[in-house]
């Protein structure tokens, strides 16, 4: 089996900066430099509604940096949360196209945003180096794991990724720009094991089951696997030798099975399937102009729709053909000294 091309859908210009599947639904959700969130009904390529999430003149062209469903919560609960370059974090109806709660960040540039496991809580990221989880139905601070002023904990440098345990709704993991992943229990605000090494600047983290998932925007050693319960690496995925310099990851997701990681990044500005067993590529989408910022599956783990700055969104779709292996698992990596 293998993943080919096979379609795309184009948003006049704008560069695509995150992609979500919505659950229970036929749309594909794609984030934009503009201000705008657009959804697709992805399966007959045709692009549906679509929602400026600033609306004021002033700010109406403030990136839309992340987007984030609940995954797992029942389908009263599908909200979509948005968060903007310059603070602002939404929580929005997308089917009625309603803007249900809002609020700033004062001081902060937002970058991510992700619920937790029952959608009980969400958390944002970004250039202040906060984590900040919210309630989700009133919208109001919870707590503030690893503020920075108080200590070591906290990150040193901006956060790029937050993303829940899909086993713990309590366990958060966070990473970004000072190389390393922090994992977090929010009962007690305290940073339980940390992960030293990913250099995550964009979409480059995800878990599943008992492991994380980390890419990195390097040269070498982008795409990582470790165990959530003892930040041990456990794989390292070969990213195929090119004649075009090697691609430094900005975005990876696991297929909701486990199955399969998709990565993608600039530089060779390509994306790539691998098998998580074999660590081989299972399908290539190449010779791409511009940067790939997003990549995620979609539920029934048969498409994988990429996008960056391009402003094209790329859906990639399961196929029996069997795929030319083109790379391979090497030893774990050696841990960075603390």
């Amino acid at each position: 089996m293998s993943f080919v091309l096979g379609s795309t859908l184009r948003t006049k210009g704008s560069e695509i900066f995150s992609i979500r599947f919505a659950p229970s639904s036929p749309w594909l959700v794609a984030a934009s430099n503009d201000g705008v969130v657009r959804m697709f009904d992805w399966k007959n390529n045709k692009e549906g509604k679509q929602v400026r999430i600033r609306t004021e003149k002033a700010t109406k062209d403030v990136p839309v940096m992340c987007i984030a469903f609940p995954e797992y919560a029942p389908v009263v609960k599908q909200a979509m949360l948005a968060v903007c370059s310059d603070g602002y974090v939404s929580r929005w109806d997308m089917a009625k196209q309603k803007c249900l709660n809002s609020f700033m960040e004062t001081g902060n540039e937002t970058y991510t945003v992700g619920y937790n496991k029952d959608a009980s809580l969400f958390c944002t990221g970004g250039l202040d180096r906060k984590l900040r989880v919210y309630d989700d139905e009133t919208c109001k601070l919870v707590t503030e794991p690893g503020v920075p002023e108080l200590g070591m904990e906290s990150h040193g440098n901006r956060i790029s990724a937050v993303m829940w345990s899909k086993v713990d709704p309590n366990i958060l993991i966070s990473g970004g720009w000072d190389n390393t992943v922090k994992i977090w229990d929010v009962r007690d605000n305290k940073c339980v094991r940390q992960v030293f090494g990913p250099y995550v600047t964009g979409e480059g983290l995800d878990t599943h089951g008992e492991m994380i998932l980390t890419g990195s925007a390097r040269p070498s050693e982008q795409v990582e696997i470790w165990d959530l319960r003892t930040s041990d690496p456990l794989q390292a995925i070969k990213w195929p030798s090119s004649t075009q310099d090697p691609c430094v990851v900005y975005a990876c997701h696991f297929s909701k099975n486990g199955k399969y990681v998709v990565a993608g990044g600039a530089f060779s500005s390509e994306v790539l399937v691998f098998g998580v067993d074999s660590g081989l590529s299972v399908g290539v989408l190449g010779n791409m102009t511009k940067s790939v910022y997003t990549a995620e599956f979609s539920f029934d783990h048969q498409h994988v729709a990429c996008g960056g700055a391009d402003g094209n969104i790329y859906v990639m779709q399961y196929s029996k053909n069997k795929p030319k292996q083109t790379s391979g698992l090497s030893s774990p990596p050696k841990p960075p000294k603390k």
